[in-house]
């Protein structure tokens, strides 16, 4: 395992986080892989950058005003693709007005190694800590 490589793993993840925490869903879509598999809590999973674009704005961006954070686990490194279970806090506070939505959990996140050597998010997936209510 390479320690330069799992320091461009935990930039990717730092860049995921704020790119959501100051609504740019565009800086959000460069930290996904093309092929990225999305697998939400209670849906249908979700394949390519795309239709996790769609998905994401519609559930999460155009909705809320995002607070992230996302605790890795230890990062294994296995050629070109990596794995590290997390913890994350996610506060949703609807757009609209409302109160904040406390929605913390636990993921699986699988990055993939792009041509350049940058390592970008190839399967997410994610459960929250509670039932949705």
């Amino acid at each position: 395992m390479s320690k330069k490589d799992v320091a461009k793993i935990k930039s990717t993840v730092r860049a995921y986080i704020k790119a959501a925490n100051t609504d740019d869903p565009g800086a959000w879509e460069k930290t996904l892989d093309a092929g990225i598999l999305w697998m939400p809590p209670g849906s249908q999973r979700v394949k390519g950058k795309k239709a996790v674009m769609v998905f994401t704005r519609a559930h999460f961006f155009d909705l809320y005003k995002i607070k992230l954070s996302v605790k890795l686990d230890q990062v294994q490194v296995h050629g070109p693709r990596a794995f590290a279970s997390a913890t994350f806090g996610l506060d949703l506070t609807p757009k609209a007005g409302g109160e904040t939505i406390k929605n913390p959990g636990c993921a699986m996140h699988e990055f993939r190694k792009q041509k350049d050597g940058s390592w970008k998010y190839g399967t997410l997936i994610w459960n929250h800590n509670q039932p949705a209510a």
